[in-house]
């Protein structure tokens, strides 16, 4: 095997190709000098490895399993490089030669004219067979280079496709968002006048019908603009609590309804002050969380926040923030979780008919994830329950010009009433009060606060 080096015209060298040339040892015997003399000659030719042909035995013995004999004396040997490889060529006299000089000179004659033939034989073909390569390796390469042409033909293709599909939403949203919006802002004036109660009950399911067209909208849009790499991830300040009071506000009323429990936790130090995409991180949190609500019946809801270090030897290094969101919901098979993350699909065929959704918010989700540097994971148990685990990476904000104050204490300590319907909450806010040299008196319902201090 040897390579096909081009060299360039800026000096530098591409590999083009590989030429591998075979050939019959045997082939190379048949030139009539050598036929005329085998009643005078054996003949062998030896590889650089040290095997062994010999003719008209026709004979191969590989080099172990060889014997070092010594050659005659009026052997005739030749060396020759043959396409790197080392072949020596050895003609042998069948009987001793007579002490003639005739005789002698006639025998060195023939066993000349024969070496010859054989070294110019397989050098001719050996040369043919690389100039037929050559050949066909030229023919290759250009069908190969064509080929090329071809492909970036059809990348360019794709990715005008790509981009004109993305205009296309783009326009087709906002044509669709506009008459929405109208729809929606009449229904809520038409809700500030005297109505009916069913007329009533008749615009806020519409109103419930627009919202879930928008939020569909939406998601196409979105999964479009991840597909054709026009979505940018922003790098803005924001609160951990900001970011906290938006989802439990969005979504607390949704799981009252449904009589579950949606609890937000914060379980480890953190940094509230962050750098990162906000709007992208509300946007997969809703998701995660509204999924969990609406495949969840009875149970709760929970949130754990989790906050570490990216290089947990340097203070001010990236931070990653994981979101465990943690359902009694109806759960996942094994069978369904390996479909889960891919657009368009959802847990089985009936779950759009009984919960709605495009199949597209999780996949959306999780490239979202993907491009703040995390992932999305999940654990689940059919009919137990989901924990799905949304990492992102954030950078610390150093140029705050209002610290919150987790440091702060009361002093003297200050007596407080806490009063929450929400156990986890009044646990949580009770231990952060006390932390701060509170002296904290909590209540979950209003009446037993008002009777205690009665």
């Amino acid at each position: 095997m040897q390579p096909i080096i081009k060299k360039q015209e800026n000096g530098s060298t591409t590999f083009e190709g590989i030429i591998v040339s075979s050939q019959h040892i045997e082939d190379i015997f048949g030139n009539n000098v050598i036929q005329q003399s085998l009643d005078q000659f054996n003949y062998r030719i030896l590889d650089q490895n040290g095997n062994c042909y010999q003719y008209p035995q026709k004979q191969f013995t590989p080099a172990s399993e060889r014997s070092s004999t010594e050659l005659p004396p009026l052997s005739f040997q030749s060396t020759i490089n043959v396409e790197g490889s080392q072949w020596q060529l050895i003609i042998l006299p069948k009987v001793s030669l007579e002490d003639t000089s005739i005789e002698l000179l006639r025998s060195i004659l023939v066993a000349g004219i024969a070496l010859s033939a054989l070294v110019a034989l397989l050098i001719f073909q050996i040369l043919n067979q690389r100039t037929k390569l050559t050949q066909l390796v030229k023919v290759k390469t250009e069908q190969l280079h064509d080929q090329n042409v071809q492909l970036e033909s059809a990348v360019t293709y794709a990715e005008k496709s790509a981009q004109i599909k993305s205009e296309f939403l783009a326009n087709m949203s906002h044509e669709i968002r506009t008459p929405l919006n109208g729809i929606y802002g009449f229904s809520q004036l038409l809700l500030e006048t005297e109505l009916t109660k069913q007329q009533s009950n008749f615009i806020k399911q519409m109103d419930t019908s627009v919202n879930h067209l928008m939020t569909v909208i939406n998601d196409i849009l979105d999964f479009s603009k991840i597909e054709s790499g026009n979505i940018a991830i922003e790098s803005v300040p924001f609160s951990i609590y900001k970011l906290i009071d938006f989802i439990h506000n969005s979504l607390n009323e949704n799981a009252k309804e449904k009589g579950i429990d949606f609890n937000i936790n914060i379980l480890s130090d953190i940094k509230p002050d962050l750098l990162g995409d906000i709007v992208r991180t509300n946007q997969v949190l809703l998701n995660l969380c509204s999924n969990a609500i609406k495949f969840t019946n009875k149970g709760n809801v929970t949130v754990n926040i989790y906050m570490e270090l990216v290089d947990p030897t340097d203070s001010s290094s990236d931070i990653t923030l994981r979101f465990e969101v943690v359902d009694t919901g109806i759960g996942l098979t094994p069978e369904q979780r390996k479909g889960l993350f891919v657009a368009f699909t959802q847990a089985d065929t009936s779950t759009t008919r009984n919960f709605g959704g495009t199949g597209l918010g999780l996949a959306i989700s999780q490239r979202l994830c993907q491009l703040m540097g995390g992932e999305i994971t999940v654990k689940s148990e059919y009919g137990v329950g989901s924990t799905f685990t949304a990492s992102m990476v954030f950078r610390q904000n150093k140029n705050i010009i209002i610290v919150d104050g987790l440091d702060e204490s009361y002093e003297p300590p200050l007596k407080l009433l806490v009063v929450d319907d929400n156990p986890l909450a009044l646990d949580v806010l009770q231990l952060h009060l006390t932390k701060m040299n509170a002296v904290v008196t909590s209540f979950d319902n209003g009446k037993d606060a008002v009777s205690a201090f009665i």
